[in-house]
C-alpha cells in the first residue's frame, strides 16, 4: 500500500501546484481586463471634451491626456499580445487538472477497494532463529499457493496476511522477504501474490513485559506452566498483533512462522465458515480449531478484543495457548459476557504442517511427533481433550461438537470430502511419518 500512498501524496502536490498556477493566470487576465477597460474609458473621456475650452489650455490638457492615453494604449496592446499565450496556458492547465482529477478519482477508488474490510486476516508473528533458518519463506509460499491472482475470484483481495517482526532490526530473513516483495519482478508469482495479500510490519514495541522482575522458571520442571520472560514477551507481541489486525477483517486466523499451509486449506476455511453460518443452531459460533498450539485457530474478529484483554490480564500467569483454552471455556467470570452460549468447534483434520526444527526458545523438552497434513485432530497429544475432534460422537461429521442434522441448508448436512492424498509429495502425505523429533 505504500506506493499508493506515495501516489496520493504526489497528486496532492500536483493539485497545490495547479492551484498556484491558476491563481497566477487569473491575476494576469485581471491585469489584461483592467488595461482594456482603462483604455476604453480614457478614449471615451477624450471624445467628451468640450470644444469651447481655450485652445492653449485645451491643447495642453489634450497633450497630457494624449500622453496618458498613449501609455494606456501601450499597456493594452501589450496585454492583448499576451492574451493568446495566457489563454493557451490556461487551456493546457485546465486539461491537466481534468486529467489529474480523473487519475485522483481512479486512485481513490482503488484505495477504497484496498481498504475495504477483508474477509480474513491471517496473523503471523515471526522471530529470527539462531541458525538463520528461513521458515518464513516456506510458510508464505505455501499460503500464497492457496490464494488467487484472478481478480474475478471471490477470495481475490479479501484475505490479508499480516506478518509482524517481533525483533525489529534483528531479523534478516524478514527483511530479505520484504525486499523481495518490494523490489522483485512481478513475473515472480510469489511477488505478484504477496503484493496483493501480504503486509510486513515491525512490532512497534509498545507493550513491554508486565512482570520483568519475576525469575524465569525451570522449563524442564514447571508443573504450574508459569511463563518465563520469553513466553511473557511472546504474549505481549501477540496482543500487539491482534490489536493491529482486529479492525481489518471479519475473521482472524492464528498462524506461526514455521507452519506450512496444507493444500485446500483456504477453501476449507471458507467452507467451514459458510457451514457454521448457514445453520441457525451454530451461527453463534465462537471459534474453530484447525491445528495445534497457538496456531490454526479461526474466530470472528468481533471476539478478539475480549481475548486480547484476557491475554493482557493474565500474561504473567500462563502461556498464551493455555490462556486461550481458559478463555473459550469460560473458566473466569471476565469472559462470560462473550463466550457463554458460544461454542468452539474442531475440524476433523489438521490443516497446518509444522516445519520448524529450530525453536525460538532457548530450552525445549523433547516432544512426541506432531501430526502432519490431514492427520486426524482426534489424537493430537499437545492439546487438551476438549479441543480434540470427537470422532466417536460425530462419525458422520467433519466438525465437533456435531452440528444438528436438521435445519439450515441441505448442503451443510453432507461433509465435503476434500483431497488429502498427494502421492509422493512427502510434505503433505497424511500417512507419512514425521521427521525425527528435535528439541523444539
Amino acid at each position: 500500500m505504500l506506493p499508493m500512498h506515495r501516489g496520493i501524496r504526489t497528486l496532492t502536490a500536483t493539485f497545490q501546484e495547479s492551484e498556484v498556477l491558476l491563481t497566477r493566470l487569473k491575476g494576469d487576465m485581471q491585469v489584461v481586463t483592467t488595461y482594456l477597460e482603462g483604455a476604453k474609458q480614457s478614449m471615451e473621456e477624450r471624445r467628451g471634451l468640450e470644444e469651447d475650452v481655450r485652445w492653449k489650455a485645451g491643447a495642453k490638457e489634450g497633450l497630457d491626456q494624449g500622453m496618458d492615453q498613449g501609455l494606456d494604449l501601450f499597456e493594452a496592446q501589450k496585454a492583448l499580445k499576451m492574451q493568446p499565450q495566457v489563454l493557451d496556458e490556461l487551456a493546457q492547465l485546465r486539461s491537466r487538472l481534468q486529467e489529474t482529477e480523473q487519475r485522483a478519482a481512479e486512485l481513490a477508488e482503488a484505495a477504497n477497494a484496498t481498504n475495504r474490510r477483508a474477509w480474513l486476516t491471517i496473523g503471523i508473528p515471526t522471530v529470527p532463529r539462531k541458525t538463520g533458518a528461513d521458515y518464513l519463506t516456506l510458510t508464505l509460499e505455501s499460503l500464497l499457493e492457496e490464494l488467487p491472482l484472478d481478480s474475478s475470484d471471490p477470495l481475490y483481495g479479501r484475505v490479508r496476511v499480516l506478518v509482524m517482526n517481533n525483533r525489529p532490526g534483528n531479523h534478516n530473513v524478514f527483511y530479505q522477504v520484504r525486499q523481495r516483495i518490494d523490489e522483485g519482478s512481478a513475473e515472480d508469482a510469489f511477488v505478484a501474490k504477496a503484493r496483493v495479500y501480504v503486509a510486513m510490519v515491525d512490532n512497534p514495541g509498545t507493550l513491554p513485559d508486565p512482570a520483568p522482575h519475576l525469575p524465569d522458571p525451570n522449563d524442564l520442571d514447571n508443573p504450574t506452566n508459569r511463563p518465563g520472560r520469553q513466553v511473557r514477551q511472546q504474549t505481549c507481541d501477540l496482543i500487539t498483533l491482534l490489536e493491529m489486525a482486529t479492525p481489518q477483517s471479519f475473521y482472524y486466523l492464528f498462524m506461526e512462522d514455521d507452519f506450512r499451509v496444507c493444500p485446500y486449506s483456504l477453501p476449507i476455511l471458507h467452507y467451514i465458515v459458510r457451514k457454521l453460518n448457514a445453520v441457525p443452531a451454530t451461527r453463534n459460533w465462537l471459534s474453530v480449531r484447525l491445528s495445534y498450539g497457538m496456531n490454526g485457530i479461526l474466530l470472528p474478529t468481533l471476539y478478539l478484543p475480549s481475548l486480547t484483554n484476557y491475554l493482557r490480564m493474565h500474561t504473567a500467569r500462563l502461556p498464551p495457548d493455555l490462556l486461550y483454552t481458559e478463555w473459550f471455556a469460560g473458566k473466569r467470570e471476565e469472559t462470560w459476557d462473550v463466550v457463554r452460549g458460544r461454542q468452539q468447534y474442531v475440524y476433523h483434520k489438521n490443516l497446518l504442517d509444522h516445519i520448524g526444527a529450530q525453536s525460538s526458545f532457548t530450552v525445549r523438552a523433547e516432544r512426541l511427533p506432531f501430526p502432519r497434513c490431514f492427520a486426524s485432530m482426534a489424537n493430537v497429544w499437545s492439546i487438551q481433550a476438549q479441543e480434540r475432534f470427537q470422532a466417536a460422537a460425530c462419525p458422520g461429521s467433519d466438525l465437533s461438537p456435531c452440528p444438528p442434522g436438521d435445519g439450515g441448508e441441505t448442503w451443510v448436512r453432507i461433509p465435503i470430502q476434500w483431497p488429502d492424498n498427494f502421492g509422493d509429495d512427502a510434505r503433505f502425505h497424511p500417512t507419512s511419518e514425521p521427521a525425527a523429533t528435535l528439541l523444539l
